[in-house]
């Protein structure tokens, strides 16, 4: 199910980095974040940097997500400092 407020980066988001589809709907001031693998998230694609395999972070988890879902109140939020669904964001 998708969220009630798409976007079209999202859309596009949802392509390019296979986004399986969740559950529900977020409400209230919470928002949805797909995590991102090392291996999506290190390395523009079509670099010629080669990463040694014993210095691969292949295994390690990032901090950073694609917003997904948003309740009203965190849509506020989010659009108010320039964001929104599909943006690339840190979590902490």
């Amino acid at each position: 199910m998708m969220s009630l407020h798409t976007s079209e980066l999202l859309e596009k988001r949802i392509k390019e980095f296979n986004i399986p589809k969740w559950p529900g709907q977020v409400s209230y001031d919470r928002i949805l974040l797909y995590m991102l693998r090392y291996e999506d998230d290190a390395i523009v694609k079509g670099s010629s940097i080669i990463m040694p395999e014993e210095y691969s972070l292949k295994n390690k988890k990032t901090n950073r997500g694609i917003i997904v879902g948003a309740g009203p109140l965190a849509l506020d939020v989010i659009r108010g400092n320039g964001m929104d669904l599909g943006h690339i964001v840190l979590s902490t």
